[in-house]
């Protein structure tokens, strides 16, 4: 299961976090995006009723369902138990660690410079997230991590934009995480699901365009 993830994560590029302060708009942020064609989930265990959520995404039809944030290895356990396909937290934690590899799911881990992120490697991780990607030069960062390290791979989270998510792929990065660069929280209070919806169509558009220019 892990490799099909890691496949699938890779062939969509697009990660869309969900962090929303009730189960409503989860659902409903959720149903556009999905309307829009994003398929793969990382749903924050800090929102209401995340386990449900997640088990609720598992069961769609091509959908990839993780959980973000996850900080220790009894929430990463809880997590693979409702359906979560992959397990992603802003830091390396070697219990998280531990858990995903037991339960063959995939390991996303936090790093930010190269040590941090040969430290990730060695530990096992399938994906190394590197936060905050925008403190330290965006799109120009990951550059030059991708020349220290052309076999890791990279997903960029924290600042990633409409504007700069394609620039991240055209670098090299595995994916990018979609957070409140994109998915803002003013557009969510203001129940604007249709201009997220069509955000999510923009984007998976300029990356198809992307693969056919490869």
């Amino acid at each position: 299961m892990n490799g099909d993830t890691i496949k699938l994560i890779d062939e969509h590029k697009l990660v869309a976090l969900i962090r929303t302060s009730t189960p409503e708009d989860s659902e409903a942020l959720t149903q556009a995006l999905y309307d829009g064609g994003i398929r793969v989930f990382a749903v924050a265990v800090n929102i209401p009723q995340a386990p449900r959520l997640i088990e609720s995404l598992s069961k769609k039809d091509g959908v990839v369902a993780g959980a973000a944030s996850v900080m220790d290895g009894e929430i990463a356990q809880k997590c693979i138990n409702a359906g979560a396909r992959f397990i992603s937290s802003p830091v390396t934690d070697r219990d998280v660690i531990y858990v995903g590899r037991n339960s063959d799911v995939t390991v996303i881990q936090g790093a930010l410079t190269p040590t941090e992120i040969i430290d990730a490697v060695k530990l096992g991780v399938d994906i190394v997230s590197v936060y905050p990607a925008d403190l330290l030069g965006g799109p120009a960062y990951l550059k030059s991590l991708r020349g220290a390290f052309p076999s890791v791979k990279l997903l960029p989270t924290g600042g990633v934009t409409c504007e700069n998510a394609v620039e991240y792929l055209k670098l090299g990065a595995a994916a990018v995480l979609l957070g409140n660069g994109v998915l803002e929280k003013s557009l969510i209070r203001a129940n604007s699901w249709d201009v997220l919806k069509d955000r999510a169509r923009q984007l998976i558009e300029k990356i198809e365009s992307l693969k056919a220019v490869k």
